[in-house]
């Protein structure tokens, strides 16, 4: 009797990492002009001085990064590998089944060998041991699924790169950029701070980042040598932008691979 392929186990993974999204959203919002519930809390923000700059004139206040939430930094972060995880994981479930499925629901001598295959180019496909122990007919399909061949794949191939980061090596990284600002207590000139953050594409903040410049009227009552203030910070995936926004192409992306074998 030939072997059903059950994937349930893959879908699983795949609820379960939506279940982190939806958490994830709860925290950062979901689109670009949602404001982040998280950063309400000051005390998540970014902080920042403005300090008088000798080189330049005594109006001028130059702006840096003070401090950085990096505690909750690092808890999104392990919520995104989680989700990442969930993902990939999804995929070698599929794997896995596949392989029963060629070997007649018998385990296959080198279990090792079973994943979900990823490769660059069409030469590397043909190399990877994985491909040995599925049918031909599910090998075409999953030639289809490979990052050379489609916009699916090319998320696919993000999200393995991603969890080999998360599991192996460090947490999963973000990117701040400028996303808001609290007002400093004296009139300010914002031209020059958006500018700066224009030239930083993808370059992110860090403490001690300077953002901009700041011109302040001297004879204003708040006008002071030293101001600190606040930014709503950005939170972005290197290359993939917005996490929530990403994951939920991953989402689709996976689970497209997965129904290609209903």
């Amino acid at each position: 009797m030939a072997y059903r392929i059950d994937l349930s186990s893959c879908w699983a993974k795949v609820h379960q990492a939506n279940r982190h999204r939806q958490t994830l959203k709860g925290k950062l919002g979901e689109f670009v002009w949602d404001e982040a519930p998280i950063f309400r809390d000051k005390t998540n923000r970014v902080g920042i001085v403005a300090k008088l700059d000798p080189k330049t004139t005594p109006e001028v206040h130059v702006v840096r990064i003070a401090t950085i939430p990096d505690k909750l930094l690092a808890l999104l972060a392990m919520e995104v590998g989680d989700a990442v995880h969930n993902l990939r994981t999804a995929l070698d479930h599929l794997a896995w089944q596949l392989a029963l499925e060629r070997y007649a629901g018998r385990p296959p001598s080198k279990p090792e060998e079973v994943y979900f295959p990823i490769a660059e180019s069409a030469t590397k496909f043909k190399g990877l041991r994985t491909i040995a122990h599925f049918d031909p007919a599910r090998t075409k399909r999953l030639r289809l699924l490979q990052p050379y061949n489609s916009p699916d794949g090319r998320v696919i191939r993000a999200l393995h790169k991603l969890d080999i980061r998360d599991k192996h090596r460090l947490l999963i990284r973000f990117y701040l950029d400028v996303e808001g600002f609290t007002p400093f207590p004296a009139r300010a000139h914002m031209v020059a701070l958006f500018l700066e953050r224009l030239q930083r594409r993808w370059r992110g903040i860090e403490v001690g980042t300077k953002i901009g410049y700041m011109g302040f009227d001297p004879t204003d009552p708040n006008f002071r040598a030293e101001m600190k203030s606040d930014l709503v910070p950005r939170v972005l995936l290197p290359r993939y932008g917005r996490p929530v926004e990403w994951l939920a192409r991953a989402i689709v992306a996976v689970g497209k691979a997965i129904e290609a074998f209903e």
